[in-house]
């Protein structure tokens, strides 16, 4: 039996020559990596996988693959059922429950196939609470990404990192933060003829990057407060609405919703967790190499995080927390008795619900504008166009894109467009050159 890993990824995007690439996501298979270094496997002895192979593979041997990733991720269901290939062994390390989750998961096969692979490791509580309702044996472990190793030093003039930091913040942060920061993003658009090892090597030198610079770190993503907080940088996450995933980071370092921005600390300490850090590898170490040590972790890690009780917002709910905010928007708005016209950005997979709830709650409605900045063609028998047609013009946008409602805010007010006449469906994030 070898070990295994997955490989980094990137995500194509439809009609287009682009891919966009989360730095977040292929950090988790760094962190399997590091794991992997803590037992004193080498690079040899594991065989990396592509996201699709976890379905597909049929190799020699048989594969150990840990995994700290979502439960029900598309690659490896077929249609409501866990499909991974019988040569792999998958070791369920810090699972969440994912965006693709839905109650209708807990099937009897899929929940038959977890219980072989007690007891299943889980990233935050909501993820423990859904599989032990349903009888399935689990712990609370947190992300892997909380285990990488601290860094060797701290920069001796380091810089405040904007890592997807909330732009209602920038009243709160101190001109000196806003005018000496640096800002970035996890989430990055590339042409899709880039290998798999230049992709690696961005994702990479990003977190090289912020380990070797940053002095503190203001950022709303998962996967960049986990690692800092690993590698010894005073962190502060920051989030309009905090769901269920962050619970866990509790353990280390408080979590600001919007309503507690007031309240942030903006000198946070390192947090020194090294002792625990060495145990929890340990305790992932065995679950992959000793079958008889798994009564023992759940045992264990359990008591470390002493499963608290949830009060975020789950994420199925923080999702529908977001459509509900454009229905808010229309409601308030709109008059159903008058024509109305509407755009909406981005050709995501659930905008013919958005334009469906649309058309049956207000008839009179039309949409006249479609905007993508990678597709062309048409929708709807609508022209796509690019998002710098956009004008201050008579009709309402609906920016549906998570990953383009940056673009579109700052878009909005160059065009000087007003604030009632569009909304964006996820987070804006700060980008430098505010004003106090």
């Amino acid at each position: 039996m070898k070990f295994a890993n997955l490989n980094f990824q990137s995500t194509d995007l439809n009609d287009s020559r682009y891919i966009t690439i989360n730095m977040g996501d292929n950090l988790q298979f760094m962190a399997v990596d590091n794991l992997y270094s803590s037992m004193q496997i080498s690079k040899s002895e594991i065989e990396y996988l592509s996201i699709d192979d976890v379905v597909k593979y049929n190799g020699n041997k048989k594969l150990i693959l840990p995994l700290n990733w979502a439960i029900f991720d598309p690659h490896w269901m077929n249609g409501d059922k866990l499909c991974i290939a019988e040569k792999i062994v998958p070791v369920f390390l810090a699972m969440t429950l994912g965006c693709a989750y839905c109650e209708e998961m807990f099937n009897e096969h899929n929940i038959q196939y977890l219980k072989q692979h007690e007891p299943i490791g889980c990233r935050d509580m909501e993820t423990y609470q859904t599989l032990s309702k349903h009888g399935i044996k689990a712990y609370l472990n947190g992300c892997l990404t909380s285990l990488l190793p601290k860094r060797e030093r701290e920069p001796k003039s380091g810089k405040v990192f904007f890592i997807d930091a909330p732009i209602e913040l920038s009243k709160y942060v101190s001109k000196q933060y806003l005018e000496d920061g640096v800002f970035l993003s996890q989430q990055y658009y590339f042409e899709n003829t880039i290998s798999t090892e230049e992709l690696e090597q961005h994702v990479k030198e990003h977190y090289r990057r912020i380990a070797e610079e940053a002095k503190l770190v203001i950022t709303s993503r998962l996967h960049v407060a986990s690692p800092c907080v690993a590698m010894g940088i005073p962190v502060i996450l920051a989030k309009k609405v905090i769901d269920a995933r962050f619970g866990w980071m509790e353990k280390y370092i408080p979590l600001y919703g919007q309503e507690k921005y007031s309240e942030i600390d903006w000198n946070p300490q390192v947090i020194d967790y090294e002792k625990e850090k060495r145990q929890i590898l340990e305790y992932n170490a065995n679950r992959i190499l000793f079958e008889k040590y798994k009564a023992e972790i759940e045992s264990e890690m359990n008591a470390y995080y002493g499963l608290p009780e949830s009060h975020y917002m789950n994420f199925a709910g923080f999702i529908r927390h977001n459509w509900t905010g454009a229905k808010e928007f229309i409601e308030k708005r709109w008059d159903k008795s008058k024509e109305i016209k509407y755009a909406v950005w981005g050709l995501i997979v659930t905008v013919d619900e958005f334009i469906e709830y649309i058309e049956t709650e207000y008839p009179m409605a039309k949409l006249v504008k479609v905007i993508d900045a990678h597709k062309e063609g048409t929708f709807r028998g609508i022209p796509i166009v690019k998002p710098e047609t956009i004008e201050a013009e008579d009709y309402y946008l609906f920016v549906l894109s998570v990953g383009a409602c940056n673009e579109a805010y700052q878009m909005c007010k160059r065009k000087r467009i007003p604030e009632e006449q569009y909304y964006l469906v996820g987070d804006v994030y700060m980008q430098g050159n505010f004003e106090k």
